[in-house]
């Protein structure tokens, strides 16, 4: 007999060209540069992330990434699987410039 709460919506804050170069240039001698230029140069989600691997880059170009498995989090135990709709299995496009791993 209790009303359900009003769930809000997440606000997203997309970083500015400016903030973009500045976090590239900070994450320049990091280890994690690589996932950090695949997250922003992709827009791949966290778990689409978590769940690539090597071999889901196209090897002829290097800049095709096949999102063929995520990581799901329920009650406490993480899995990989495929992702859930067809809609989510999918090529993403790298952008060209700063690849340097």
């Amino acid at each position: 007999m209790v009303d359900q709460p009003q769930s809000r919506p997440k606000s997203t804050r997309i970083l500015m060209p400016e903030e973009l170069e500045t976090l590239l240039e900070i994450a320049s001698d990091n280890q994690f540069y690589p996932v950090i230029y695949t997250a922003v140069s992709t827009g791949l989600r966290e778990e689409e992330l978590i769940g690539f691997r090597w071999r889901d880059v196209d090897p002829d170009i290097m800049r095709l990434i096949s999102v063929s498995r995520v990581l799901y989090k329920r009650r406490g135990v993480c899995e990989f699987k495929e992702p859930k709709t067809n809609h989510s299995r999918r090529y993403v496009s790298m952008t060209p410039n700063r690849l340097r791993f």
